[in-house]
C-alpha cells in the first residue's frame, strides 16, 4: 500500500446520535470497560447497544490514526480526541505515559447540532469500490434483523467516494425463491406442562397455508433429556426466522428465470442462524465463517434435500430484556459459552432442526416418486394414444369389409374412440398444466392416480376392441356381428362414464362442491368397475342402512374427488382380492355400506386383511405391503378427506381372524 494512499484516504463514521460533551469523553470514552451504556440501558427506554465499554478500541484495527469530534445539542463548539495508535507500540511506555488531551473545536457550530464523527487514517488495508461493495452486501445488509418487516431502528447509509452503496435487507424475489419459509417461537413462561412453548409456522414455496406443529412444555422436556423447566425459563423466549434453498432445484419466477441471481444472492445471504440481539447481529453468526451451532458440517456443501449452513438463511432473535442469561462475549462475535447458550443450542439442533430436517426428507421422498408417477403416467398416455390410433385405423379398415347393415354402428364406433382419444389428449394437457401451475403435490398425485386408471381401463378397450374386431372378421353370421359389435358399444359406453367422472379433476373444476346422492353416485362409481368385476368374479354392493337400495342420502361435497376416494379404496380391494381371501370365504365380495344416521360410508371386502400393526402406517405417502405398490391411495383418500373436513379411518377392531377390513368415510 503506498504512503500516498495512507496519507489521503480515509474512513469516516458519521452519526445523528445524542453526542458526548467533554465530561462523557474524558471519564466514559476514554475509560476503558467502563460500564455507562449498562447503567442507561436500565434508566432510559430507548434501544442502546454494547455495554462493555470496549468497542471503541476496533478503531486501531482499521487504521493507524483516529480523531473523534463529538457535540451535543446546546453547546457552541465540539469536543474533539486525536488517537495515534503507534504510540501503544512502544514497548517502554506504560498506558498512563500517552497523554490524550480532549481538544476544543475553533470552528464554532449550531446549537442544535449533535453527533459524532469519527475519521480514521493511515489505513491498514486497501479499500475500492469492489471491497467496498463486498463489504455493504455480504455485513452491512445482514447488521440489522434480515425478516424485520418495521422500518430498520438506526438505518446505515454507506458512502465510496461520496457515491452510495446500496445495502437492501432481503429482497421479496429471493424469499419467493425459497424452498420454504419458517417462523418459530419459544416461550417458557408458561404455568402448566400442557401449555405450548414452542411453535413452528412452515409455509413451502407457492403455498398460501402455513403448516404448523406445537410442542408442550412436557413433550419439550422429553426431548430435552438434560434440560429443566428452570433451564428453559432461564434462557427465556425467543423466536426464528429462516428461509430453506434446495439448491439443485433453485426456482426463479419473480427474476425473468434467472436462477443464477437467486444463487448469487443466497451465497450472500447463507450461513445457518444468525443472532440478532435486540435487532442488531452478534459477529459473523450465521456466516460461513461461523458455524456457533455445528450444523451439518460433514454435508456443508451437499446438493439436493440436504439441511446445511450452505442451503439456509436464517435470523434467531433475542433481547437484552428477555434474555439476560445470554451474554455477548467481549468481542461481541459470539454469545459466551453459559448454561442458557447450551439450553438454546440444544432446542435448536436438537428439536427445530430435527423436525426441519424431518420434513424436507418427506418431500424429497415424495417428489422422487411423484416425478416417477409422472414419468408413468406420461408414458401410459403416450400408449394409450397410440393404441387407440391403431384401433381407429382398424375400425376404418373393418367398415370396407362388412356388410352395410353394420357400417352405422362401426362408425360409431368409431366416433367413440375418436372421442376418447381427444379424452386422452386432454388428459395429457391437464397434467402438463397442473405441472405448469405448479399445482400442489397431493393434487398432482392425485390427477396422476386417476389418470393412470383412466388410461389402464382405455389401453383394455383398445385391446378388447381389436380382438372384438378381429371376430367380426372371422364370424359368417350377421347375428354373431351384432353380438360382438353391442358388446364393444357397451364397454365404449362404460368406459366414456369414467372418463366423464374424471372431468371433475380438471383444475378448473377439482375442488367446486356440490349437493348429490351419495347411494347413487356410489352405484354409478361401481358401474364403471362392471366389467372388470365380471372378469374378476367380484361381487359388488352398495347398501343402504343394511338393505340395498338406489338412492337415499344426499350430501353436499366434490363429486369428483369422492369418485376418487371411492375409486381408491375399489382398487385397493381389487388386487387384494386377487392375491387371497379371508379364511372361510369362498366368493370375492366388496361392500359398501352407507349409515344415514350415523353419516358414515363403510367399505370393506372379503380379501386378506390388513395387520393390526400397520394401522397407523397404511395412510402414510408411499407406505405399500403392495410388490411395487405406489402406496398413495389411502394417504390420498386421508387427504381429500381432510378437505372435506371429515374423517377417514379403518376400523381397529379386527375380525375373528384377527386383520382389519373395514374402512369408515364420515360423510359431512
Amino acid at each position: 500500500m503506498s504512503l500516498l494512499y495512507k496519507e489521503f484516504c480515509r474512513i469516516e463514521i458519521v452519526d445523528t446520535g445524542n453526542g458526548m460533551n467533554s465530561d462523557t469523553l474524558e471519564n466514559a470514552f476514554l475509560v476503558i470497560g467502563t460500564p455507562t451504556k449498562l447503567y442507561s440501558k436500565s434508566e432510559d427506554n430507548d434501544l442502546i447497544l454494547g455495554e462493555k465499554g470496549i468497542g471503541r478500541l476496533s478503531m486501531m484495527r482499521l487504521g493507524n490514526r483516529a480523531y473523534v469530534e463529538s457535540g451535543v445539542s446546546g453547546e457552541a463548539y465540539c469536543q474533539a480526541v486525536d488517537f495515534d495508535w503507534l504510540e501503544f507500540n512502544d514497548p517502554e511506555k506504560y498506558i498512563d505515559d500517552i497523554e490524550i488531551d480532549i481538544i476544543e473545536e475553533s470552528s464554532a457550530k449550531e446549537s442544535k447540532q449533535k453527533g459524532t464523527r469519527v475519521t480514521i487514517t493511515s489505513l491498514n488495508s486497501f479499500w475500492d469500490i469492489n471491497k467496498s461493495t463486498e463489504f455493504a452486501q455480504t455485513f452491512l445488509r445482514r447488521l440489522q434483523h434480515p425478516f424485520d418487516k418495521h422500518k430498520r431502528i438506526y438505518p446505515v447509509n454507506f458512502f465510496f467516494n461520496d457515491v452510495q452503496i446500496g445495502s437492501p435487507p432481503i429482497r421479496k424475489w429471493f424469499k419467493e425463491s425459497a424452498n420454504f419459509y419458517v417462523e418459530i417461537y419459544f416461550d417458557p413462561f408458561v404455568k402448566t406442562d400442557d401449555e405450548v412453548v414452542l411453535t413452528r409456522h412452515l409455509k413451502w414455496q407457492d403455498s398460501d397455508v402455513f403448516e404448523k406443529r406445537e410442542w408442550k412444555r412436557k413433550d419439550l422436556l422429553i426431548e430435552l433429556e438434560e434440560f429443566s423447566e428452570n433451564d428453559l425459563t432461564s434462557l427465556g423466549s425467543f423466536d426464528v426466522k429462516a428461509l430453506w434453498f434446495n439448491r439443485a432445484n433453485i426456482k426463479s419466477h419473480s427474476v425473468d428465470g434467472k436462477v443464477n441471481t437467486v444463487k448469487e444472492e443466497l451465497n450472500k445471504w447463507c450461513g445457518g442462524y444468525a443472532i440478532y440481539r435486540d435487532g442488531f447481529r452478534i459477529g459473523l453468526t450465521g456466516s460461513m465463517e461461523d458455524d456457533w451451532l455445528k450444523m451439518d458440517s460433514k454435508a456443508l456443501r451437499s446438493q439436493g434435500y440436504a439441511f446445511n449452513r450452505y442451503q439456509t438463511v436464517g435470523a434467531l432473535s433475542i433481547t437484552s430484556e428477555h434474555n439476560p442469561s445470554l451474554i455477548d462475549a467481549s468481542n461481541r462475535e459470539s454469545l459466551i459459552s453459559c448454561e442458557a447458550f447450551d439450553t438454546l443450542k440444544c432446542i435448536v439442533s436438537d428439536v427445530i432442526n430435527k423436525d426441519l430436517k424431518s420434513h424436507i426428507s418427506t418431500v424429497k421422498e415424495v417428489t422422487s416418486k411423484i416425478k416417477i408417477s409422472e414419468h408413468t403416467t406420461e408414458n401410459a398416455i403416450s400408449k394409450s394414444k397410440s393404441n387407440l390410433k391403431r384401433t381407429i385405423t382398424a375400425v376404418n379398415d373393418l367398415k370396407k369389409r362388412v356388410g352395410s347393415g353394420f357400417k352405422k354402428d362401426l362408425e360409431d364406433i368409431g366416433v367413440s374412440i375418436k372421442t376418447h382419444l381427444e379424452d386422452v389428449q386432454n388428459l395429457e394437457k391437464a397434467v402438463s398444466l397442473a405441472r405448469d401451475q405448479r399445482v400442489e403435490l397431493l393434487e398432482l398425485a392425485g390427477m396422476g392416480l386417476v389418470v393412470d386408471q383412466v388410461v389402464h381401463d382405455l389401453a383394455r378397450l383398445t385391446e378388447r376392441a381389436n380382438e372384438y374386431l378381429n371376430e367380426i372378421e372371422e364370424v359368417d353370421h350377421s347375428e354373431e356381428t351384432a353380438k360382438i359389435i353391442k358388446v364393444l358399444k357397451d364397454q365404449l359406453k362404460t368406459t366414456n362414464k369414467r372418463i366423464r367422472t374424471v372431468d371433475k379433476l380438471s383444475p378448473s373444476g377439482r375442488n367446486k362442491k356440490e349437493g348429490f346422492d351419495i347411494v347413487e353416485f356410489s352405484h354409478e362409481v361401481l358401474t364403471g368397475y362392471k366389467s372388470r368385476f365380471e372378469r374378476h368374479d367380484i361381487e359388488a354392493s352398495v347398501a343402504l342402512d343394511g338393505s340395498t337400495a338406489q338412492r337415499g342420502l344426499r350430501i353436499t361435497m366434490v363429486r369428483g374427488l369422492v369418485a376418487q376416494i371411492i375409486e381408491n379404496l375399489l382398487d385397493n380391494s381389487l388386487f387384494w382380492l386377487k392375491v387371497g381371501l379371508k379364511d372361510g370365504e369362498s366368493k370375492r365380495r366388496i361392500m359398501i355400506d352407507i349409515d344415514s344416521q350415523s353419516k358414515t360410508l363403510s367399505f370393506c371386502d372379503s380379501g386378506p386383511g390388513i395387520d393390526p400393526a400397520y394401522v397407523n402406517d397404511i395412510t402414510r405417502p408411499y407406505f405399500s405391503t403392495k410388490p411395487n405398490g405406489k402406496g398413495l391411495g389411502l394417504f390420498i383418500i386421508k387427504e381429500l378427506s381432510d378437505y372435506h373436513k371429515i374423517n377417514f379411518y379403518i376400523d381397529t377392531l379386527p375380525d375373528d381372524d384377527g386383520k382389519l377390513r373395514n374402512f369408515v368415510l364420515e360423510l359431512p
